[in-house]
């Protein structure tokens, strides 16, 4: 199977029109239940970034990311796909307006907020003590990024009530909760939307949004969109209404557990314990000033990253992140992708280590992935064989000992790939449907079988069988972090950055371990004489995930590892710094 990177067609053909900043046309405006069936883009590789004011305008950076979120262990739920837990629910779901599974997949699903509660057996067994759920307000597609609604829950989904449920039954499990925000743009379904579009400069919304052009009468009109998608009007969070709804309002909703104003109504709020912040390099870094302040009064415990896409340099990634607790790292996804996954050198991995210990300060956390909603499933990506399901292993062991937090993409515990990859025939787009495929239960899993009434009714869904060797092995992985302590706060040092072979330490200075991870045609002896100054014949080295020990012996100790091989290493006795 071919690895060339997925290529955002849609995106690329506007980048290359010169489009990707510039404002719509609309010709006729009329306000609509469900919008039409636009191109669903992938996210584009080089995100542009808002105008920012003068550095003088610019508050400090953002205080330390909680404690618990660098020992977090994230499980991310693509709401839509992971369960469908109230058919009930399934307004949205047409089984008959679609022939096959590839057109299906870019409409509802039926995955619910019920299905998140029947799952949480399998998310807390699976050694996860974080949500990240994917948007669930009212919304005009499945995956929850148009937002018609941002303090209501979509019917698809639930409602506010059962939203609450699952915080609470999270939190009762000692679970937390991380709710995927998006505030950088609306469906343009958005009441604020409509009303705008209606009255132009009348509207009292007419300045949330970045018009240029607003004539109601002659149906003509040109504003700011992300990545000149029509449907998704960019909001101008510099205008102070637009950016007070999110502080004063959506932050305190989401993150505080006291009585919160809403619409003239006391409501309580959702007490959520962080937000994942979509498009964070879109809105300006003085808003960012604004909301994390905003967040920290609300919930001083809550943790807030953001999503700057950028697979080759930190800086840009730094430079919102440090406004929030840090973003998600896409230098170490690119790495990761290439390196483990059978292209690159597993120095690749170092590099992109070395490269985030220089930008972060270390108060930040930059939590990584090995896939998401947005890019091939890892196991597809590595050739979609027995092999692959080996290579995740060794990226998930290898993603477990670096610093920062672990994210795993629902399904990617259960070594699960896609079925297919590429836009919709005749289409541009969509491309990301393969990488949202709906969870396949079996009985072999915590909360049992479940059924999906659009893709069971289908022609082309190949429900694949959960991989229970990957899903023992990320519940071992999960245990043996939480259990040591300097896999979540220990200094990172690099021992060998080979093509092959990648040796780190993580050391707390109360314990250390180290990380062997081997990719090569035939297994190798790896002998420490060769890369510590002495190996005194005190010192043992015990596998955390097996239990093997390995002492050395006349000044020198040899670990055996397989072709594709990962462990990870306790080391007692006094073995030199590297």
């Amino acid at each position: 199977m071919p690895r060339a990177r997925w290529i955002v067609a849609l995106t690329a053909g506007l980048l290359a029109l010169g489009l990707l900043a510039a404002a719509c046309e609309v010709d006729d405006v009329e306000e609509a239940d469900e919008p039409d069936e636009p191109e669903e883009p992938d996210e584009p590789d080089e995100p542009e970034e808002a105008d920012e004011p003068d550095d003088a305008e610019l508050a400090e950076d953002a205080g330390a990311a909680p404690d618990w979120a660098r020992e977090a262990r994230i499980y991310h739920v693509f709401t839509d796909r992971f369960r469908d837990g109230d058919p009930d629910r399934n307004v949205n779901v047409d089984p008959e307006e679609d022939g096959t599974f590839d057109e299906a997949l870019r409409d509802w699903m039926g995955g619910d907020l019920a299905g998140v509660l029947e799952g949480m057996d399998h998310i807390e067994e699976a050694g996860f003590d974080t949500i990240w759920l994917g948007p669930v307000t009212d919304n005009a597609y499945s995956h929850g990024y148009h937002a018609i609604d941002y303090l209501d829950v979509d019917e698809s989904f639930g409602d506010l009530d059962l939203l609450r449920e699952v915080v609470d039954e999270a939190h009762e499990r000692d679970l937390r909760v991380v709710y995927d925000l998006v505030p950088n743009h609306t469906s343009d379904q958005h009441p604020w939307f409509q009303d705008a579009l209606e009255q132009c400069e009348d509207s009292d919304h007419y300045d949330w949004y970045g018009f240029d052009t607003c004539d109601a009468e002659a149906g003509e009109y040109e504003y700011d969109t992300f990545y000149g998608i029509d449907e998704l009007p960019e909001l101008d969070l510099d205008h102070p209404p637009a950016r007070e709804y999110f502080t004063d309002l959506v932050v305190p909703f989401y993150l505080s557990d006291e009585q919160v104003e809403v619409d003239g109504e006391t409501v309580e709020g959702l007490d959520m314990d962080g937000f994942r912040l979509d498009h964070a390099n879109g809105p300006s870094l003085d808003f960012w000033d604004d909301f994390t302040a905003a967040a920290e009064e609300a919930d001083p415990e809550a943790f807030l990253f953001g999503e700057i896409w950028d697979e080759e340099d930190h800086d840009p990634i730094v430079r919102y992140g440090e406004r929030l607790h840090g973003a998600v790292d896409f230098p170490r996804y690119s790495a990761f992708d290439s390196s483990v996954g059978g292209i690159a050198g597993l120095d690749r991995i170092d590099d992109a280590v070395q490269q985030r210990l220089e930008a972060f300060d270390e108060d930040l956390l930059a939590p990584t992935f090995l896939d998401n909603h947005d890019v091939e499933r890892f196991v597809y990506a590595a050739g979609d064989d027995a092999e692959a399901r080996d290579r995740l292993a060794v990226a998930l062991t290898t993603q477990y000992a670096l610093p920062d937090p672990p994210i795993v993409y629902y399904g990617t515990e259960i070594g699960m790939s896609q079925t297919g990859s590429g836009p919709l025939p005749d289409e541009l787009g969509w491309s990301d449907r393969w990488y949202r495929e709906p969870f396949p239960w079996t009985d072999d899993l915590p909360g049992g079988a479940a059924e999906w009434e659009h893709a069971d009714a289908v022609e082309g869904w190949e429900r694949q069988e959960p991989d229970l060797d990957v899903l023992d092995h990320v519940r071992d992985l999960g245990e043996v972090r939480e259990q040591h302590a300097a896999l979540t706060h220990g200094a990172y040092a690099s021992v060998v950055a080979e093509s092959e072979l990648l040796a780190f330490e993580r050391d707390d200075d109360d314990e250390r371990v180290l990380a062997l991870v081997h990719d090569d045609d035939e297994p190798r002896e790896v002998a420490l004489a060769e890369h510590y100054d002495e190996v005194p014949d005190d010192v043992v080295l015990t596998d955390l995930l097996t239990g093997e020990e390995h002492e050395a012996e006349d000044g020198d100790l040899t670990v055996d590892l397989d072709a594709l091989d990962a462990v990870l290493l306790e080391v007692d006795g006094e073995l030199p710094q590297p």
